[in-house]
């Protein structure tokens, strides 16, 4: 599965229901939630994580390290296929200044764990 740090999965999410003409304020997203388009409702980040049973899932692609860990995922499926180089076609950053709340992480507990496992040197977290 794949996964990015918080921040940079509500900043997508906004930016997305804003080009599709959704008129949400930022400051929901800041705080830690997201316009469910499936529910009709504000959820927390956390939703999703029951939503795809994250509990089930044992490989992980980190979006921002993408090649790096879907090479480590290939090889130890077969350690003769070859390194593939993928194209950088998107910036998978964040763009923008940080003005997530630390409340962001307060009502994502499930998000900050998985988060703080797969990148234990991420600062601040």
């Amino acid at each position: 599965m794949t996964f990015r740090p918080l921040e940079g999965w509500l900043l997508s999410n906004w930016k997305w229901a804003s080009k599709h003409g959704l008129h949400v304020p930022k400051e929901r997203y800041l705080e830690g939630e997201f316009f469910s388009m499936r529910t009709g409702k504000w959820c927390p980040a956390d939703w999703w994580l029951e939503y795809f049973e994250v509990g089930q899932v044992t490989d992980w692609i980190r979006m921002d390290r993408l090649e790096l860990d879907l090479n480590a995922l290939l090889q130890s499926a077969d350690s003769a296929l070859p390194h593939f180089a993928l194209p950088h076609l998107n910036e998978l950053g964040v763009t923008e200044p940080s003005s997530l709340r630390p409340v962001a992480y307060d009502v994502n507990p499930r998000w900050a764990a998985l988060e703080a496992e797969l990148w234990p040197d991420l600062l601040g977290r």
